[in-house]
Formats: C-alpha cells, structure tokens, sequence
C-alpha cells in the first residue's frame, strides 16, 4: 500500500482511509478489526463474512477489491437502499455502498436479488441517485400529530457513514397546511430550538411561533375562500394551538428589559429568506 509522506514535523495518526495507527503494534484500527499496512492484510475476517452477499469473496477482502467505488469505515460494511420510482425503499444491502438506486415501479426485492447474483452482489444495479446522505428518507414523512408533515419528527435523509441524518423538506407538504410548518421547522433549526421544549420555553424562537400563527390563518383563509372548510379548520386550529402554547414565555420575555427587541433581533435571524 502507497502512503504519502511529508518533510519536516508533521505527524498525524490516522491513515489509510483515515483510520487510526496503532502506535504500539503500527496496526491500522477500523472498529470491527485491525490492517496490517506492511503486509497489505487484514488481521481477522471481516464479522460479516458468512452474510449470503459475501459468500462468493475471501472473508479477509474490503469493499470487495474495489477501494475506489465503495467504502468501509467500521471495518464491516454500509449498506446500499434500492427505491421505486415513487421514493419508496423495496430493499436494503449490507454490501459497503452507501448510496441510493432507482428501479421502475412494480419491481421486486426477488428482482434486485437476481441482478445483484449478477454483478457479484454489489448494489450496482438499477439507476444511481446519489448519496444517502442526500437523499431523503421517504419513511420519514408525516410521522408527526395527526399524519402532519413538520412537527417534533422531522424529515430526515437516509443516515451518512457515521449513521447522522438532517432534516430534509424537499417533499412538498401533502396538507396545505404543512407549507406553514415547514417554514416554522426551517426556522426552528436555524436557531438550534427544537420541539416541545422549544415551544414551551425558548424565546429566541416566539417571533417564528407568531409567524406560524400568522401563516396559519393565512393558509385558513385561503382554504375557506377555495369551500374547502375542512383544510380552515385545521389550519386554524394549529394556529391558535400552538399561538397559545407559546403565548407564556412570549409575555415573560416582553416584561423584561429589552426583551421585545431581542426577541425581534432573533426573528430576523431566523426568518427563512427565500
């Protein structure tokens, strides 16, 4: 294995894929087992050498001879996610390829099973999407009150290599009132408030609360004029809800000194331009 080396002082432990040397026995740490860079071998097989997709290649590979195309960070494997075209998840791999492929509608976990027999059970099959990380998590939609879009549970990519996940709202609400939410979420996140605790008690974040009122009773309005009565009354309904919820902290914070100023400051700083 070729390693870069530099003149002067500059020393750093990690290495081959940025993994840690091992100053003491100069084996490089992958979590699940150590390599051996002299002798260019692992030194134990891979924890998943018996899994069905690995039966086919030596126990003591990685990323199946192809460095370049996929990736190991534990020393075991990632796992590619195989969609339709409509975003839903058919299938999951633990094949080291973090990425995300689309297949037509109506195929199969069975289907994928056969392409994958035939390129070597890699997860090369189908068109690729991207990352995961870039990619959102369709499971994760509407799972907050009543089937809404936004709420404490938001969104989420697919989880990166170290298994962290971001808020993702790049699906359109399926409620007219979600639009509201999303931009009440977006600003949430962008002061660091999150859910209940957010609401109930934290004031850099009231002036988005009275924006997601004021969205509400828009989006309600809107919702009336177009019969459809039933939209109004929910948007209504979260309006005044969450309006009431946050109204405590809100007048605490403007009894204070200065504290109706700093409360319009953190507005603007939150406040989604878009």
């Amino acid at each position: 294995m070729v390693e870069q080396k530099v003149d002067g002082d500059f020393s750093t432990p990690y290495r081959f894929t940025g993994k840690e040397e091992d100053v003491e026995t100069g084996l490089y740490y992958y979590g699940a087992r150590y390599y051996d860079p002299k002798l260019s071998i692992w030194m134990s097989v891979d924890p998943l050498a018996d899994d069905p997709d690995n039966v086919a290649w030596s126990p003591y590979t990685y990323t199946w001879n192809n460095p370049l195309k996929f990736i190991d960070p534990t020393g075991m494997q990632g796992e590619s996610i195989h969609e339709d075209e409509d975003g839903n998840v058919i299938a999951e791999y633990d094949d080291g390829d973090y990425s995300v492929y689309q297949h037509t509608n109506g195929t199969t976990k069975a289907d994928i099973d056969q392409q994958r027999k035939e390129t070597n059970h890699t997860g090369v099959t189908g068109n690729y999407l991207g990352d995961q990380k870039d990619r959102l998590d369709r499971r994760t939609l509407n799972k907050n009150y009543v089937g809404h879009y936004a709420g404490p549970s938001n969104p989420t990519t697919y989880p990166d290599e170290d298994g962290n996940v971001k808020p993702d709202f790049s699906e359109p609400p399926a409620l007219l009132t979600g639009y509201a939410a999303v931009i009440h979420d977006k600003e949430y996140g962008k002061l660091g408030a999150e859910g209940a605790s957010g609401l109930l008690t934290n004031t850099n974040v009231s002036v988005a609360d009275y924006r997601f009122v004021i969205n509400e009773f828009k989006l309600g309005n809107l919702a009336r004029m177009l019969g459809d009565y039933n939209t109004a009354a929910k948007a209504y309904g979260l309006g005044v809800g969450l309006g009431l919820l946050a109204l405590p902290k809100t007048l605490v914070k403007m009894c204070s000194p200065m504290g109706l100023m700093q409360m319009e400051m953190m507005g603007e700083i939150s406040k989604i331009k878009e």
